[in-house]
């Protein structure tokens, strides 16, 4: 909740207690994999120095096979988030190895798919981008995928076909809600960019 009002640094400080409980009660690895949703609100509050301790501090504790290349899906999770697709270009072939490695990959391949849509869509590769970003969705189509829906609609936006675009913006809101901000912000700019101004209003 306090996530939600953009409170971040407190919710980072509420896993990191959820971590402590989670280690007395179940001890294991669960504890280390919480710091995923930490590297999230990092990335979102784009601090890399953060970012980068937890990873080296997962690479120290994380060291016996399979997992010992395992630092590389937390990696990938960050640049990710982060929009560093520089880096996650770096890091995405390591961390599906460390993934599958892991007994991980298959359940990633959706994400796996969205970020070579990434990579593709930042170099403009629009058309390459929109079979990764379909791959993707037909994987996981429904609202833990909704980036994937906006980044194809995105994309189909780039290459002029518009009508493509808003049947992917409709479906991500049927799915997900009328209610979801993120949504609604790109699909209010793609009607603002084709000059639908009184549905962008709405």
């Amino acid at each position: 909740k306090v996530a939600h009002y953009g409170k971040l640094r407190d919710a980072i400080e509420y896993v990191k207690q959820g971590q402590n409980i989670v280690s007395r009660v179940y001890g294991g690895l669960m504890p280390l994999f919480m710091n995923q949703e930490i590297l999230n609100y990092l990335a979102d509050l784009e601090d890399d120095q953060a970012a980068n301790d937890i990873v080296d501090m997962l690479e120290k504790m994380l060291s016996q096979p399979p997992l010992d290349k395992f630092h590389y899906y937390f990696k990938r999770v960050y640049y990710q988030r982060r929009g560093d697709i520089g880096n996650l270009e770096l890091v995405l072939e390591n961390s599906i190895d460390a993934e599958t490695g892991a007994g991980v990959g298959g359940q990633n391949a959706y994400d796996h798919s969205y970020c070579y849509g990434l990579i593709q869509m930042h170099k403009g590769n629009y058309e390459e981008a929109i079979k990764n970003f379909e791959e993707s969705i037909a994987l996981q189509p429904t609202a833990n995928n909704k980036l994937a829906f906006i980044k194809v609609a995105q994309c189909y936006n780039q290459i002029g076909e518009k009508e493509k675009s808003e049947k992917y913006f409709t479906q991500i809101i049927d799915i997900a809600g009328k209610n979801n901000p993120g949504i609604n912000y790109y699909y209010a700019l793609f009607l603002e960019e084709n000059s639908n101004y009184n549905k962008a209003k709405e």
